[in-house]
């Protein structure tokens, strides 16, 4: 089992969720389900109502489309692969004026589908 903080708040006029492992890389548990460790957060566009929930992804795809295309205001040693995954690397003022660039840019956050509220 995994442990994770989620912390809500608001760039560029929009709620975004920023999760990550609880956990620092020493204390990671044996059984620990967020494998291989790596303190990464994931940031997540977010609209609620009483109704439903949306949690959109940043794609990936458009960031590396966005690399390859050189149209990304981030300089290239900020995107970092590991895999076929790209990870962005910024201080957190320069990641968060990042997010909020793109707050309304549905090519970088995808609308996903709402998750209902089952009550």
């Amino acid at each position: 089992m995994s442990v994770l903080v989620a912390e809500l708040g608001c760039l560029g006029g929009r709620e975004f969720l920023d999760i990550y492992p609880a956990a620092k890389e020493g204390d990671r548990a044996e059984n620990e389900a967020y494998a291989p460790w790596l303190p990464l957060h994931t940031v997540m566009r977010v609209e609620a109502d009483d109704d439903q929930l949306v949690l959109d992804n940043l794609d990936e795809d458009w960031v590396q489309k966005q690399v390859d295309n050189g149209s990304l205001e981030l300089d290239a040693e900020h995107v970092l692969k590991a895999g076929d995954d790209p990870f962005i690397t910024l201080p957190t003022k320069k990641l968060q004026d990042f997010v909020r660039n793109h707050a309304y840019d549905d090519d970088a956050f995808p609308p996903s589908d709402p998750m209902p509220r089952v009550d």
